[in-house]
C-alpha cells in the first residue's frame, strides 16, 4: 500500500507540474505564436525517446512516472528556449537532457543536476548566438528559418548598456526578450505558490530543481537596481 501510494503521489505531482508548465506554454504561444508550440512539442518528444531508447537499451522497463519525468523535462527546456530557436538544437539539448543529465546517474530520483538546466546550460554553449538571443514578443516567426532580428536578453542588455531594453510596464506584463517562459514571472509566482500549497515542490525543492525558469528575472531585477 505505501508504495501504490507513493507512485500515485508521484504521479500526482508529476502531472501538477506538466499542467502548470503548459499555461506557461499558453503564454508563450500568445507572444511568439505557433511555433513556440512547435518548440515544446520537440522538446517533449526528443527528452522521450531518447530515454526511452536508452532504458530499452539497457535491458529495464520505462514506467509512466518516467515518461511524465521526460514530459516535465522536455517542457521546462523549452521554455527556457527563445521561440526562434533551431529544431537541432532543441534535439540535441533534449538528448543530453534524458541521457547524459538524467540516465547516465540511475534514471529519476537520482539526477545530481536539474536536467533541463544541464541541456539549457550545454546548448547556450555551442550554439550561443541561437540560444542566447531572443526575438521581440509578438513577432511573427517562420515555421522553419527565422528571418527576425534577434536582441539580446535584458539582463545582458542591461550589463553592456546600464539600461534596459524594455520599459518597466513591458517587464510587469513579460512582454520583454527572453525565454519563452521566463519573462513572465506574475505567472511563474503563481505556479510557485500554488505547486509550494499543492506540496507538488517544497521551497527547497524549487530552489534546487526548478530555479533555472526564474534565473533571468533575478539576474535582471538584481541589475536593475544596481543601475537605477
Amino acid at each position: 500500500m505505501d508504495i501504490l501510494k507513493k507512485q500515485k503521489t508521484e504521479k500526482s505531482h508529476l502531472w501538477d507540474q506538466i499542467i502548470v508548465l503548459m499555461v506557461l506554454c499558453f503564454m508563450s504561444w500568445y507572444f511568439y505564436g505557433i511555433r513556440a508550440v512547435i518548440v515544446a512539442g520537440i522538446a517533449v518528444i526528443s527528452c522521450f525517446l531518447a530515454e526511452f531508447i536508452f532504458i530499452v537499451l539497457s535491458g529495464r522497463k520505462m514506467h509512466t512516472e518516467d515518461t511524465l519525468n521526460s514530459v516535465v523535462t522536455g517542457l521546462i527546456f523549452a521554455m527556457m528556449l527563445p521561440a526562434s530557436v533551431p529544431y537541432y538544437v532543441i534535439v540535441v539539448g533534449s538528448i543530453v537532457a534524458g541521457v547524459v543529465a538524467r540516465q547516465v546517474f540511475g534514471g529519476r530520483g537520482h539526477t545530481i543536476f536539474s536536467p533541463a538546466a544541464v541541456a539549457f546550460a550545454f546548448s547556450s554553449i555551442c550554439w550561443p548566438s541561437q540560444v542566447l538571443m531572443y526575438p521581440k514578443p509578438t513577432e511573427a516567426l517562420a515555421f522553419i528559418t527565422v528571418s527576425n532580428t534577434l536582441y539580446p536578453s535584458i539582463t545582458n542588455n542591461l550589463l553592456a548598456t546600464m539600461s534596459p531594453n524594455a520599459q518597466d510596464i513591458e517587464v510587469i506584463l513579460g512582454e520583454f526578450c527572453g525565454g519563452m517562459g521566463t519573462t513572465h514571472w506574475i505567472v511563474l509566482s503563481v505556479i510557485v505558490i500554488m505547486l509550494i500549497i499543492r506540496r507538488t515542490i517544497s521551497p527547497l525543492t524549487f530552489l534546487l530543481e526548478e530555479w533555472e525558469l526564474y534565473l533571468p528575472l533575478h539576474t535582471y531585477f538584481h541589475n536593475y537596481l544596481m543601475f537605477r
